[in-house]
Parts: C-alpha cells; structure tokens; sequence
C-alpha cells in the first residue's frame, strides 16, 4: 500500500460478496499504523466499504459505478468508518 513508512487512512474495499468485506477487516484488525514522527501518536485507520449489487445488468453497473464515482471522494475526506 503505502510502504514500510507511511500510515494508512483510508482502506476502501468495493464489492458484491462479504468476502471482500470480511477480509478487509481482517487486516485492518491485524494492523497498527506507525507513530508519526511528529506528533508521536499513531493515525487511526478508517474501513470503508461499499456492498455492490449481485449480478447487475450492464446499465446497472454502469449507474453503480457513475454513483461510485461520484461519492468515492466524499468517502475518502470522511474523517470516520
């Protein structure tokens, strides 16, 4: 992701089965973010999921991932899970 130094803030995972879910949270569970070098504390690290539909029509995914990509930087300056 980001390598051995920086800290992860945002983890997004997008798809239409739990497994993509569940994994997500498995590492996000596992893992701890440095401390910054300035401040001395650790970042948090935000999950953010978005459950896709199961089997869309074409139009469907196309309107899926026009929504997509428009909330995906709302998601992102999101300051929670």
């Amino acid at each position: 992701f980001y390598g051995r130094r920086g800290s992860w803030k945002n983890v997004l995972s997008f798809g239409d089965g739990p497994h993509e879910r569940e994994a997500l949270w498995d590492v996000a569970f596992e893992h701890e973010n440095p401390a910054s070098s300035k401040m001395g504390t650790t970042k948090p690290l935000r999950v953010k999921t978005m459950k896709m539909m199961e089997d869309p029509s074409c139009m469907e995914l196309c309107e899926e991932l026009r929504q997509l990509q428009a909330w995906l930087p709302l998601m992102v300056r999101l300051d929670r899970d």
